[in-house]
C-alpha cells in the first residue's frame, strides 16, 4: 500500500520498545523465589528417601519384617569343605596280627583229642602257627609233641617234652622246622590239641605269668623285659626268645636253668615272643 509519502509502513530503523516501568525491578525477586522452591523440593526429596529407607529396614512400620541376615551356620556352609580326594590320609599301620598272617599264613583251627599216641596233620601250605595242648597224666607220665616233615621224619626240637600234667602253648616255624607237615603225639593219658594261625596268639601284655609254655605277639616299641623264674635245679629250664620273622633263628633273650630274676632288652615289634618253662614265671614290659 502506498501513500503520498511512500511505502507503508514507512521504511527506516526499528525502534525498540523499552520494558515497562518496574519490570527490571521484579526480575530478581522471581529468580529468588525459584531458588527457594528448588531448595524446598530438594529437602522434601531427601526426607522422603530417608522415610523409605526406615520403612524398608523395619525401623518404621510395625508390620515390616527386618531384612534377612545370614546366620553363622549359613556363612560356614557357604564355605566349601575339602572333599575326601583333597584331604591327604595316612595309611593305617599294619596290626601285629595282620603281620603274622602275612608272614605265616592263616587257616581254620584244627582241634583234636585222644588218649595215647597219634599223628595230627598240619594244614597244607602253612609255614608256622601255634599249638595249644593239655595233658592230664599220672606223675612221671610222658607227654611229647614232635614235628614231622613230609617224610614223617622228626623236624627240629620237640614242641613239648613233659613228664607231668601240662597246659601250654608253643609255636612252630618261628626259628626252624617251617617245613613241618604233622605233629606226632606221644602220651600215656588223655590229651587235647588245638592248632591255630600265629595271629591267634595273644598280644604281649605289660605283665604276664604262667607255669608252662606261652606264645605272644609283640607289636610295641623297644622296651625292657623283666622276668622271674622259680626253678630250683638243672632240669628246670627257662627260655625266653624273640623272633622277628619266619625261621629267624635268633639268639634267645634268656636261656637259663634254675631260678632267674633279671631284665633284658626287648626289640621293637612286630615279633613273636616265646616262653619255654616248667616252673612258675613272670614277665613285665617297661
Amino acid at each position: 500500500m502506498s501513500n503520498d509519502s511512500g511505502t507503508y509502513p514507512p521504511e527506516g530503523p526499528t525502534e525498540e520498545i523499552p520494558p515497562a516501568q518496574g519490570e527490571e525491578e521484579r526480575e530478581p525477586a522471581r529468580r529468588s523465589r525459584a531458588a527457594v522452591w528448588g531448595l524446598v523440593l530438594g529437602i522434601v526429596a531427601v526426607v522422603l528417601a530417608l522415610v523409605g529407607i526406615l520403612f524398608a529396614t523395619g525401623v518404621l512400620g510395625g508390620d515390616a519384617e527386618p531384612a534377612a541376615t545370614s546366620s553363622p551356620s549359613e556363612i560356614a556352609s557357604a564355605t566349601p569343605s575339602p572333599s575326601p580326594e583333597d584331604t591327604p590320609t595316612e595309611a593305617p599301620a599294619e596290626s601285629v596280627g595282620a603281620w603274622a598272617d602275612d608272614t605265616w599264613g592263616t587257616f581254620t583251627t584244627v582241634s583234636q583229642n585222644g588218649s595215647g599216641d597219634a599223628v595230627v596233620e598240619l594244614p597244607d601250605g602253612v609255614t608256622g602257627g601255634i599249638v595249644t595242648a593239655r595233658f592230664d597224666g599220672d606223675d612221671d607220665a610222658a607227654f611229647t609233641l614232635t614235628l614231622l616233615d613230609a617224610s614223617n621224619a622228626p623236624s627240629g626240637d620237640p614242641l613239648v617234652d613233659a613228664t607231668d600234667d601240662y597246659e601250654g602253648t608253643t609255636a612252630w616255624g618261628v626259628a626252624d622246622a617251617s617245613s613241618a607237615r604233622g605233629v606226632q603225639v606221644t602220651a600215656t593219658g588223655p590229651w587235647t590239641l588245638s592248632i591255630e594261625p600265629m595271629s591267634a596268639a595273644a598280644e604281649l601284655p605289660n605283665a604276664a605269668n604262667g607255669e608252662d609254655d606261652a606264645v605272644y605277639l609283640h607289636g610295641g616299641g623297644a622296651a625292657t623285659l623283666a622276668a622271674t623264674h622259680t626253678g630250683d635245679d638243672a632240669e628246670d629250664r627257662f627260655v625266653v626268645a624273640q623272633q622277628a620273622g619266619r625261621a629267624f633263628g635268633g639268639a634267645a633273650l634268656i636261656d637259663v636253668t634254675g631260678a632267674y630274676d633279671g631284665s633284658v632288652p626287648l626289640a621293637a615289634g612286630p615279633s613273636v615272643v616265646t616262653v619255654r618253662a616248667t616252673e612258675d614265671w613272670t614277665l613285665s614290659v617297661g
